[in-house]
């Protein structure tokens, strides 16, 4: 009886064509990756201004040197992108004004660019949403307290991003010309 079924099975499969079928199945790993800066523009320079008795306002942008980050985790995970400056120094005097002088705006005029399909806007926060934040310096050692560019909140995320924010500066009247140098350090977690 049991050759019986057999044969009629095989002739079944016959009939149809199939001589036999077999199936694979078949497995992607995809690992998750990082919470990375990928650059950081070299330098940001301002205009040069005259020596006033007058406070002056400096711009500058970031122009096509962007700040490009990248979050490859995959894990539902928050991030905060920082950044502390230091008191402007001049090179040559030895003169300083203080980095409260100076602010960072992302929203005022920022372009923000999402690489790929990647989404930079959901549970996204960036600095100040439009006024410019003075950095301010909690222990005087001449570093700012670390600043929030953008942050991410809590949720599972794969992204990169680019973007561009606007610093200003104002410098106090009366400052001694020179060139005058201040570092930005950023970090990201």
């Amino acid at each position: 009886m049991l050759a019986l079924a057999a044969s009629a099975a095989l002739i079944a499969n016959l009939a149809l064509g199939v001589a036999s079928a077999e199936t694979t199945t078949s497995d992607q790993q995809i690992n998750g990756g990082s919470l990375t800066i990928v650059s950081t523009p070299a330098s940001v320079n301002f205009a040069n201004l005259n020596v006033s008795t007058a406070a002056q306002n400096n711009i500058a942008t970031f122009g096509s040197n962007s700040l490009h980050i990248q979050d490859t985790r995959s894990t539902s995970s928050a991030f905060s992108f920082t950044v502390t400056v230091t008191d402007f120094q001049d090179t040559s005097a030895l003169t300083t004004f203080d980095l409260t002088q100076l602010d960072m705006d992302v929203n005022n005029g920022a372009v923000v660019n999402a690489v790929g399909t990647s989404d930079c806007t959901t549970g996204i926060t960036l600095l100040n949403s439009g006024s410019p934040k003075i950095f301010a310096d909690a222990n005087n050692d001449s570093i700012s307290d670390a600043e929030a560019v953008m942050s991410g909140d809590t949720r599972i995320r794969v992204m990169e991003c680019q973007m561009t924010p606007t610093i200003q500066m104002t410098v106090p009247g009366s400052t001694a010309s020179g060139t005058y140098r201040s570092t930005l350090t950023w970090a990201i977690s």
